[in-house]
């Protein structure tokens, strides 16, 4: 926003406008101000280590105020606060406009004579020295309340937290003699709370390959996620494993041999819309297709991903960071590959994860590892191999990082379900199978059976409810609901044999809740 859109928006009586000028104007001093509206009255709060003079503070805010004469605004209360103390040391109320301005009806608007003049229209930085003009320092302590110092402004980029500027010296002067008594003010409304952060993850994505011969769906995929897009909806986070690659480079990276099917998958880029339209916000690139055309198809894949609107992780080294209302959520992406964060490197897994966790409120892991295949849905304590590839220990792994701090672990590589691990109450999905596979992924059996995983985590990344909502892929592997719950029966049994005293109940419908324990 820039200097006039912030003054208009002040002029309006936006409370979020109002507090940035007024932090530009007392931020040097050690002060922070909160403001915020309840019904025609504006609420201001300010802050600081030291006692605030209600008198010249109080009149300074009530100066700047009625110069932005915001025109729904009719009574102004100002709050002194120390950082720390519960209750405000003091409180004031202001009119704003006085009932002779405030007579005339929109249909019978007041005479020139009788209307409040317009504010004048200046830059931001003459605006906050006019409008926070401020009785300050020692020096002054014997003026009256009409000297003023005009406070020298700070750019609109400024970025100044209350421990790097000087505490202002408390004055003690007489409070102003036109201050309105003070009646029985309404308390602060409470700020507000954090609230629960709400994902939802699928399996591995491909939308079709033109490598190494033409297998795209029709009309350039609009209609290939339509009858699951509904059931996407409705969380802060929808994520996926993408595993196929969004570029036009002509060169795979793998040999083709005669005679022996190449699984090396390139996508156009503009099939990348799908995935937005559906409303996905992270997709994992972390995965075993990623470098299918070497390096420039994994970055175009990322380009790609990003300027459809949307974010990629699974950059060697990467931490994405995220926000929702006023939380992070940092994601991080592995495989059992060297190229991306792998899975068997523990060290530099826990590394991640812990400067992950001191910048984000929730750390969201996601690997693609173990082995695949229709009859790999077990998950064991041990090393996994595929065709001689080391895939990882995805159980060793996933509780490694929830001991360092990930509070959300969405597996992937197996291409079926796996069981659901509740540990230490973080969530662990040991894979969520196919999402879509068009006449690429194999749909037979297991491999046809997916799941759309809903999970709720309170602020601090603990898990509170979650559902599995059912999905099975037709024959070409465009996902429908599943009417039959084949995947929400699948996982309730491989729960019972993988982690049969995880403290996680999943229903015949797929609700997921912790289970009490004595």
């Amino acid at each position: 926003m820039d200097s006039q859109q912030l003054l208009t928006a002040a002029q309006q009586g936006h409370p979020e406008a109002i507090a940035q000028i007024m932090h530009l104007g007392l931020a040097p001093y050690g002060i922070r101000a909160s403001v915020t509206c309840h019904q025609q009255t504006l609420l201001v709060l300010l802050e600081s280590l030291q006692a605030l003079d209600a008198g010249v503070y109080g009149e300074v805010i009530r100066k700047g105020v009625k110069r932005l004469n915001p025109p729904h605004l009719q009574q102004l209360y100002v709050y002194g606060q120390r950082y720390g103390h519960p209750q405000p040391d003091w409180q004031q109320c202001f009119e704003l406009h006085p009932t002779a301005t405030s007579l005339a009806s929109p249909s019978h608007p007041a005479p020139p004579s009788q209307r409040s003049p317009a504010p004048p229209r200046c830059s931001s930085r003459q605006w906050v020295a006019l409008i926070l003009p401020m009785i300050t320092t020692s020096s002054l302590l014997g003026a009256t309340t009409r000297a003023i110092v005009q406070l020298r402004p700070l750019p609109l980029t400024s970025s100044i937290s209350v421990a790097q500027v000087p505490v202002l010296p408390t004055p003690t002067l007489t409070p102003p003699s036109e201050l309105l008594p003070q009646p029985e003010l309404p308390p602060l409304p409470p700020p507000p709370a954090p609230t629960p952060i709400t994902i939802k993850a699928v399996g591995d994505i491909i939308l079709g390959t033109d490598f190494p011969e033409n297998r795209l769906p029709p009309n350039q995929g609009k209609q290939l996620l339509q009858p699951i897009k509904p059931y996407l909806k409705g969380a802060d986070f929808l994520f996926g494993n993408y595993e196929s690659t969004f570029t036009t480079y002509r060169h795979p990276a793998k040999v083709m041999v005669p005679g022996k099917p190449i699984y090396a998958f390139r996508t156009p880029p503009g099939y990348v819309f799908r995935l937005r339209e559906a409303g996905f916000h992270v997709l994992n690139v972390a995965n075993n297709h990623s470098f299918d055309f070497f390096e420039r198809g994994f970055l175009d894949t990322i380009r790609s991903i990003q300027v459809a609107g949307m974010q990629a992780v699974g950059k060697k080294g990467q931490i994405l960071y995220t926000r929702v209302r006023s939380q992070t959520v940092a994601w991080i992406g592995f495989s059992y590959l060297d190229y991306h964060n792998s899975v068997q490197d523990l060290a530099t897994a826990q590394t991640l994860v812990q400067q992950a966790k001191k910048k984000a409120d929730v750390v969201v892991v996601s690997y693609h590892a173990g082995t695949e295949g229709a009859d790999a849905t077990r998950t064991l304590n041990q090393t996994e191999y595929f065709r001689r590839e080391n895939r990882g220990n995805v159980m060793a792994f996933s509780r490694t990082v929830v001991d360092a701090g990930a509070d959300l672990v969405l597996g992937h590589g197996p291409h079926v379900p796996r069981a659901i691990e509740l540990y230490r109450d973080r969530l662990i999905a040991y894979s969520l199978g196919n999402f879509v596979g068009y006449q690429t992924l194999s749909t037979v059996g297991n491999l046809g059976h997916s799941l759309i995983l809903s999970v709720e985590l309170n602020p601090t990344g603990e898990f509170l409810k979650g559902e599995i909502i059912p999905v099975q892929l037709n024959g070409v592997g465009v996902p429908f609901y599943d009417p039959q719950h084949r995947s929400i029966k699948l996982i309730q049994q491989l729960n019972q044999l993988d982690f049969p005293k995880t403290p996680l109940k999943i229903d015949n419908k797929g609700i997921l809740t912790r289970l009490q324990t004595p």
